[in-house]
């Protein structure tokens, strides 16, 4: 009796974690390396969690019954399409002993196309602590748990926690002319074949051309915010990482058109 009793109160906290969304600071109050695994994807493919230090990554941890679920994962996924080139936003579904199949249906029926892991054994569930779904987990760029909400939550909020790890973003033209208006002073770092400070009229402008493969992040004011100029995105976002990996949080490049 006693233990059904504790089994009873698990399970309706279990059943309050899914109903309201909870934040917890990253480690309560200081970052944390998130736990390193490697899962299968439904494709297949095998995904390292320590091969993604870099790009900011989202770990979902869900059940195909779960109602919440069924309303986060959509959302999830707007933000994926809008973060995966620009931030180079890694998304991924995690799930515990569920068939392959039906988790390719719930996918689909959701519209979800980021990765779904599968947590065969329930381990990664477990050195996660995760004890209701959906989870999220906020991993920043240095691999490092910024952040993390228990239940289902709104776009907005889901947005803030994702702000704590966008290090870096790409930037088309029109909002480059906001970045310029709303801050005193932008670094433009230039690692295009042919630079020229196609900024030079704009006020607060610190150009600064360089090779990439010479240049030392460690001697720039990681305080100050950056906007890199490259020949093209995988270059910028190349150069963006490496800038994120030495703890650089203000970063933006040009996007070009794809």
């Amino acid at each position: 009796m006693k233990r059904r009793s504790h089994l009873t109160t698990f399970t309706l906290l279990t059943l309050c974690l899914a109903v309201f969304a909870v934040s917890i600071p990253a480690a309560f109050g200081a970052a944390r390396e998130a736990t390193p695994f490697t899962l299968k994807a439904l494709s297949g493919e095998e995904v390292s969690l320590s091969q993604l230090k870099g790009s900011p990554v989202v770990l979902v941890f869900f059940s195909t019954n779960c109602h919440f679920c069924k309303q986060e994962m959509p959302i999830l996924q707007k933000l994926y399409e809008e973060y995966a080139l620009k931030a180079d936003l890694k998304v991924f579904g995690i799930a515990a002993r569920e068939n392959p199949e039906r988790l390719k249906k719930f996918a689909s029926s959701l519209g979800v196309n980021f990765p779904i892991l599968l947590d065969e054994t329930g381990r990664v569930f477990m050195e996660y602590m995760v004890m209701g779904v959906p989870t999220a987990f906020f991993v920043n760029p240095k691999g490092e748990i910024a952040d993390l909400v228990i239940g289902a939550t709104s776009e907005k909020a889901l947005r803030d926690k994702l702000n704590s790890i966008l290090w870096y973003r790409g930037l088309r033209e029109v909002e480059i002319q906001n970045l310029f208006k709303l801050n005193q002073q932008v670094t433009v770092l230039d690692a295009r074949k042919s630079p020229s400070n196609i900024f030079s009229g704009e006020q607060g402008v610190v150009y600064i051309a360089f090779d990439d493969s010479q240049i030392e992040f460690s001697k720039f004011d990681k305080s100050k915010l950056y906007l890199v100029l490259a020949d093209d995105n995988q270059q910028s976002l190349k150069l963006c990482k490496e800038m994120a990996l030495q703890g650089f949080r203000r970063v933006y490049f040009m996007l070009h058109a794809s």
